[in-house]
């Protein structure tokens, strides 16, 4: 792997985190759009790598797809709620459709899904702390939770069967932004304020995870192709 790669890889983390810190702090939407930005720039340059090595497109397009939707859906959440649900809702199918040109599904992948869905559906349902306002968004978060709880649960199953760096890594990002939602949720329906941190603190490494993604995969794929 060349040095260049890592160390633009290395400078959009710091840039990454610095602006996360600097939003945990002051709230403002347009250091949580230069967090995000620098996630999003980072995938375009990974999914730039994959182009020029020639390897097969269209995991890193399905990847870029959902980080662009993801950056799309933290700039509208500070507007719409519901409009900032559906596009991170969005962006987890095509994070879905993006693992399963890794690993293609198979019916176990649905274990880790129902699992999960199972646990946050008895917390969303029945916990007395969480207020979620009304009928409306109570099953907007319910289906949300459905839909993570799948790209998730793909991401572990496909670790499980196949022990790589690229299973690795999208295990370690989806597991993150999992999290993520859930602290999220304890902090705006819960009004948890220490969520809030948990939150953004393993949103924004977890997103650059996944950003990082379609390099691991080019580099795999590059050294197939040049050992066949």
């Amino acid at each position: 792997m060349k040095k260049i790669y890592i160390a633009v890889n290395i400078v959009m983390f710091v840039g990454l985190i610095t602006f996360d810190i600097m939003y945990s702090m002051s709230g403002k939407l347009l250091e949580k759009a230069l967090a995000s930005g620098f996630f999003l720039t980072e995938c375009l340059f990974n999914t730039a790598i994959c182009v020029k090595k020639r390897v097969k497109m269209r995991f890193p397009v399905f990847l870029l797809a959902a980080i662009a939707l993801s950056f799309a859906a933290d700039i509208a959440l500070q507007i719409d709620m519901i409009i900032g649900m559906a596009l991170f809702g969005t962006g987890h199918i095509f994070f879905f459709i993006a693992y399963c040109h890794i690993e293609k599904f198979a019916p176990k992948d649905a274990i880790p899904a129902v699992i999960s869905i199972v646990g946050l559906l008895i917390i969303i349902l029945f916990a007395p702390f969480l207020d979620f306002e009304n009928t409306f968004m109570h099953a907007a978060v319910c289906v949300y939770a459905v839909i993570i709880s799948f790209m998730t649960g793909k991401a572990i199953s496909d670790i499980i069967r196949a022990r790589n760096a690229i299973n690795a890594i999208i295990a370690a990002g989806s597991c993150l932004f999992w999290i993520s939602d859930f602290a999220l949720m304890f902090n705006i329906f819960g009004n948890i304020s220490a969520a809030g941190n948990i939150c953004l603190f393993t949103y924004y490494p977890g997103q650059f995870i996944l950003a990082l993604s379609p390099l691991v995969y080019a580099v795999r794929e590059n050294n197939k192709q040049t050992a066949s």
